[in-house]
């Protein structure tokens, strides 16, 4: 699928881990543009957790897509997205949606339990605290999903070395 500079088995491939706005000061979109003004790659993968809108999505899905990514978007911290627009080449984003809104748990569970939709959005208007909610086991989960994640870039990349 790549050019691999005449190897037939090995992709070329980089990788950039920039870390967090918040620990890095930087945007992460920058740093991913910069990198690609350096590199030339023909794409970018960017992997990310997601917020989840549906407490069954939680832990339980990969989404993949060729529109980007928008950094801290389902936390309601919208960034710079990572885009073909905004890094120049093309984008496929990677991401698992690894927490939750309270928020959206409370809506999830009193929906079809309350007579008074109002009731539900006074309270949850009195008493938003924007608490994010994930599994406890979520260290096992992270560590399951980049296993899996890593296996399919690693045998889309490098197809090759998987032929046996």
């Amino acid at each position: 699928i790549f050019d691999a500079d005449g190897d037939d088995e090995m992709s070329c491939v980089s990788c950039v881990v920039p870390g967090v706005t918040a620990t890095t000061g930087m945007e992460t979109a920058d740093i991913i543009k910069k990198a690609v003004e350096i590199s030339k790659p023909e794409v970018v993968i960017v992997i990310d957790s997601l917020a989840a809108r549906n407490i069954e999505r939680v832990s339980t899905t990969i989404q993949i897509t060729d529109t980007g990514i928008a950094p801290g978007g389902g936390m309601g911290n919208t960034r710079t997205g990572v885009n073909e627009k905004t890094v120049g080449t093309k984008v496929i984003a990677i991401g698992v949606p690894t927490v939750i809104d309270a928020t959206t748990i409370i809506r999830d569970a009193l929906a079809d339990n309350m007579d008074s939709a109002e009731k539900v959005e006074s309270y949850i208007e009195n008493y938003d605290r924007q608490m994010i909610v994930t599994s406890t086991d979520i260290d096992t989960i992270i560590k399951d999903f980049s296993d899996v994640i890593a296996n399919g870039i690693n045998k889309t990349l490098h197809p090759g070395i998987y032929l046996q």
